[in-house]
């Protein structure tokens, strides 16, 4: 400890420094404090080298032989808990979060919730200002500092004859959440903790052989997080994200530092599949049970009944790491868009069928969506109508259409290649009897042709 140090902790400790640092809060050294979840107690558990673990509060230092485990536990309730520290060095568990201008973070606890699933969270953050704590959480939250690629060697692009083809592992990462890095170790290939959605609950699967879902050996996707279902059709396209979390260093928690994410959609060609994008994802209640997370790598698989793998598939192509934050990955503070202009892809084509815009019928219009409507106008109204009749030489003045007219159509009419542009002059219309009538008769032979054009 340097001399500037020891100073320092001399005047905090004569409690001098409050006035002063008044949000001097966290954990000194967060990137080597331990901290590990014991769910059996439902307490916490700090460690770190020097064998002291030192946390300050609003200016004032506190100081805990390590390893330090806070006497208080959380309730013997399902649920997620929040643990930090008050006024005096009182240590809180809440199931509402801290507030970062009154309490130092400390630790995050998801308990049997959903039932048989529970974990802790790092959060022993430094001396990091209050409003750019905040600031940071919601707009950039947790990132990938480093690593975290699929192992090389734990799978094949295109290989579909075996399993160890298709069940990548993962490399160590290192992740940061504002100011405290994690490091996430090593995932190896062949058992995973999946996570997909029923009716936007969260289900966990640990120790699945298998990094995606299957049924009747085909691969399912999670239709909208409401459901699993079987890949369609042959040839189509099923995503599968992975995600790091910073959980805390207990073999429990370590069940959950990578998660394989079941994409949402299913797709007919690659192009389509590696553009699904994670912030039009039904999160459901994730937000709630994962304080810190970051998804990071895409892997797409495609079906084919002729695949011999387990769910028939393979790697279609190289994985595709995601650039950013939590936040700007899946959408701010994990929650899902629901302004129709911040989605993407909303000019792509086939994203807006004319069958899927719905219209309010008037009139004798019938039709309750837009491509129907328009079918139905193209129909009655097909832009031109070619009128062919035989005179036995006479003249013509009446030319009868087969479908309606009214006074507000505009109308250009030709006979024969002879245009007679102006209504009222040349010719005029007869709305009862969907009649066009020439002002003089037209001698046009044994054959004519009318020609009437709705502009």
């Amino acid at each position: 400890m340097g001399l500037f140090q020891k100073i320092f902790d001399s005047v905090a400790r004569k409690s001098l420094v409050y006035p002063f640092y008044p949000r001097l809060d966290g954990f000194e050294d967060p990137k080597n404090t331990g901290t590990s979840y014991n769910s059996t107690t439902r307490k916490m558990t700090f460690t770190h080298a020097s064998g002291e673990v030192a946390i300050w509060h609003k200016g004032l230092r506190y100081a805990y032989t390590s390893p330090y485990t806070p006497t208080e536990a959380h309730p013997d309730v399902a649920g997620d808990y929040f643990l930090y520290m008050v006024d005096g060095g009182t240590r809180v568990w809440n199931t509402i979060p801290w507030d970062l201008m009154i309490h130092t973070p400390m630790a995050f606890a998801n308990y049997n919730s959903p039932t048989g699933i529970s974990y802790g969270i790092r959060e022993c953050h430094g001396f990091m200002d209050a409003e750019t704590h905040e600031e940071l959480h919601d707009k950039i939250g947790t990132y990938r500092k480093s690593g975290g690629l699929l192992t090389a060697g734990t799978f094949t692009v295109q290989g579909s004859t075996a399993d160890t083809q298709v069940t990548p592992g993962t490399d160590l990462v290192v992740v940061r959440d504002e100011d405290l890095p994690s490091s996430i170790a090593a995932w190896p290939e062949g058992s995973y903790t999946r996570l997909h959605f029923i009716n936007s609950v969260a289900v966990f699967t640990k120790a699945s052989a298998l990094p995606y879902p299957v049924s009747a050996n085909t691969i399912q996707y999670n239709t909208g997080g409401t459901s699993l279902a079987v890949a369609p059709v042959n040839n189509s396209y099923i995503n599968v994200y992975t995600l790091y979390v910073p959980v805390t260093s207990d073999t429990e928690s370590q069940d959950f530092r990578v998660l394989w994410l079941i994409g949402q959609g299913t797709f007919t060609s690659l192009a389509t599949a590696q553009a699904e994008d994670l912030r039009s994802f039904n999160w459901g209640d994730l937000a709630g049970l994962l304080s810190e997370f970051v998804p990071y790598v895409q892997t797409t698989y495609r079906y084919n009944t002729a695949y011999t793998t387990t769910g028939r598939v393979r790697i279609e192509a190289a994985p595709i790491y995601i650039a950013g934050s939590k936040s700007s990955i899946i959408g701010v503070s994990g929650v899902t868009p629901t302004t129709h202009n911040n989605l993407s892809g909303r000019t792509d084509p086939g994203c807006h069928p004319g069958s899927a815009i719905e219209l309010t019928p008037s009139g004798t219009q019938v039709h309750t969506d837009v491509a129907a409507s328009i079918q139905a106008l193209y129909d009655k109204y097909p832009g031109y109508h070619d009128y062919i009749e035989t005179v036995s030489g006479s003249a013509k003045t009446t030319f009868n259409l087969n479908y309606d007219i009214d006074a507000a159509h505009k109308m250009d009419v030709g006979i024969d290649g002879r245009d007679q542009p102006i209504e009222g002059t040349h010719w005029s219309r007869d709305i009862g009897n969907n009649q066009i009538t020439m002002t003089e008769p037209i001698n046009v032979g044994s054959v004519f042709k009318c020609r009437v054009y709705l502009k």
